[in-house]
């Protein structure tokens, strides 16, 4: 069984669909991350420097998808979601409530239930100290994916009063979109 996370770009930028598959092995729950990424083609050379990226390579690798034109294709997110839905048991898919109504419709349409993730402190908080345990015993195993490497090496967590922690692509020193998908496919 697998639980999803989906961080749809806005329009041009990274979109991160992680799934997350949990193992309880008696000393905390272990999981193991199936990530892939998806950019629109055009400019990728410009977004490689940008981003500080080496995306040609990442895609070679199989951690990129590139779609045609200079948008992100929701219709190759939804596609991989259900490529996924036919290898695993996929439990739910957990997808930010900004910007994705039409990908959220089309999941459900395939049969997945869908939840909508906030982004602030009530939602992210438990997750992201699940993570942070996890990724400090060892128990987050991602297959060294570069994509997600990089995501989690640009996050920079936010704190409130509580010590809460929340991921913000505000704070971030870049492209955080698969650190967010992961925490929101753990908080489900």
């Amino acid at each position: 069984p697998c639980w999803i996370g989906v961080d749809l770009s806005s329009v041009e930028d990274l979109t991160a669909v992680v799934a997350v598959f949990p193992d309880d092995g008696g000393d905390g729950v272990r999981y193991d991350v199936l990530a892939t990424f998806f950019l629109p083609e055009a400019g990728l050379s410009r977004k490689a420097e940008r981003d500080r990226a080496d995306y040609l390579r990442w895609r070679e690798a199989g951690a990129l998808r590139l779609t045609e034109g200079n948008v992100v294709d929701h219709a190759a997110i939804v596609e991989h979601v259900a490529e996924l839905g036919e290898r695993f048991s996929v439990q739910e898919i957990a997808i930010d409530r900004w910007n994705s109504t039409a990908v959220n419709t089309r999941l459900q349409e395939e049969g997945f239930t869908v939840a909508q993730f906030g982004q602030g402190f009530a939602s992210m908080a438990a997750p992201v100290k699940e993570l942070k345990r996890a990724i400090l015993a060892g128990h987050f195993r991602h297959g060294a994916n570069p994509a997600l490497r990089m995501c989690f090496g640009n996050v920079v967590a936010e704190r409130d009063a509580a010590e809460n922690e929340k991921f913000t692509k505000e704070k971030a020193r870049g492209r955080i979109d698969g650190a967010v998908a992961a925490v929101m496919a753990m908080g489900r």
